[in-house]
């Protein structure tokens, strides 16, 4: 089920940026997308950015401790920002935990909260 999941993230996005859109939003997040008309990078590293934050929200879907709609991923150049306010540290290190899972990430930066803090 996960490869599957995976899998369609991977083909919806390949197809909107490789469709010939002169624009197309990257891993609209709330820490920021990019626009392709816009970016510095080159289209190869745009699109490896989009499947390294694609593969990581499927993670995070598909893991029960994970509340997956509170939790922002973006990727640029490789590394890896998460961001949002969650209910438990535990969280914050599964998020994290998860996360080093995916090939070709340099960095990640938490940028997770505790609602509370």
């Amino acid at each position: 089920m996960k490869s599957l999941s995976i899998f369609f993230s991977i083909l919806f996005l390949a197809v909107n940026v490789l469709s010939g859109c002169t624009v197309a939003l990257v891993g609209g997040s709330a820490v920021g997308g990019y626009m392709i008309g816009e970016d510095d990078r080159k289209v190869s590293r745009i699109v490896d950015d989009a499947v390294i934050t694609a593969e990581v929200k499927a993670l995070f879907l598909a893991d029960s401790q994970i509340e997956s709609f509170k939790i922002s991923v973006d990727t640029h150049q490789g590394i890896v920002t998460l961001a949002g306010n969650v209910p438990s540290k535990r969280m914050i290190n599964r998020a994290i935990e998860l996360t080093r899972t995916v090939e070709g990430i340099e960095e990640i930066n938490s940028l997770l909260l505790v609602d509370d803090e």
